[in-house]
């Protein structure tokens, strides 16, 4: 049977790469921010444990491999014996549809790239939240811009709340403005912030959401910015 193209287990950098996500007006608002039922601090709980998980998997190879040139193969059995059966991190399916305005006859157009998400919104949401947080926290803003193919200027990007204009516009001015985690921990007194943006339920949550994430995060040594995008 030929594997169906659209049911793969990708990353969100490889969604994103050949994907541009739009949360049309059918969709709920973003609610994770409001953290009701704790949902979003067992997120970022499960985020974290998958990343150690995997950082335990990149021990164990080094282990391994000095193991294996002092010849000591019963340790390197006893290690793997021993060792967690630790799977790939998976946060679920995300369902989309493709609009009506896709043209089959120009392949290489933009047009061929949108879909419009039916399920895994708070999910997307979040995870776009994280992974601009952790480029400012990390210096890697410009990745974060050129991997969700942000444009100033056409005030465009590959995940977007676009036909929510106010929602669009302050994803827009946020990544515009924010640059460093002192500006993070002062969005709703920016100058660029305005006072519409406060009546919107989806920002209220996003920046609800981004203060949890500051809140997590602030303080780790650790990079997450890497694991979040490939893993």
């Amino acid at each position: 049977m030929a594997k169906n193209k659209f049911m793969e287990e990708l990353s969100i950098e490889e969604l994103i790469e050949g994907l541009n996500f739009f949360v049309p007006e059918i969709q709920r608002e973003y609610v994770w921010g409001y953290n009701e039922r704790e949902i979003l601090d067992v997120f970022l709980n499960d985020l974290k444990e998958g990343k150690n998980s995997e950082s335990a998997i990149t021990d164990l190879s080094a282990k391994i491999s000095e193991l294996s040139k002092l010849g000591k193969f019963e340790e390197i059995k006893q290690l793997v014996e021993s060792k967690e059966n630790v799977k790939p991190m998976n946060i679920g399916f995300l369902y989309s549809y493709e609009p009506n305005y896709r043209m089959e006859h120009f392949p290489e157009s933009d047009y061929n790239k949108d879909v419009y998400l039916i399920d895994g919104q708070q999910r997307l949401t979040t995870l776009f939240i994280l992974l601009f947080y952790l480029s400012i926290k990390e210096n890697r803003k410009e990745e974060f811009c050129e991997m969700f193919r942000f444009n100033s200027a056409l005030e465009s990007v590959a995940f977007d709340y676009r036909v929510r204009n106010l929602t669009h516009n302050f994803f827009i001015d946020l990544i515009n403005n924010i640059n460093s985690i002192e500006e993070i921990d002062s969005i709703k007194k920016s100058t660029w912030f305005l006072l519409e943006y406060s009546k919107d339920p989806t920002v209220s949550a996003v920046v609800k959401a981004i203060d949890k994430v500051h809140l997590n995060f602030e303080n780790t040594e650790d990079t997450y910015f890497d694991f979040l995008k490939t893993k």
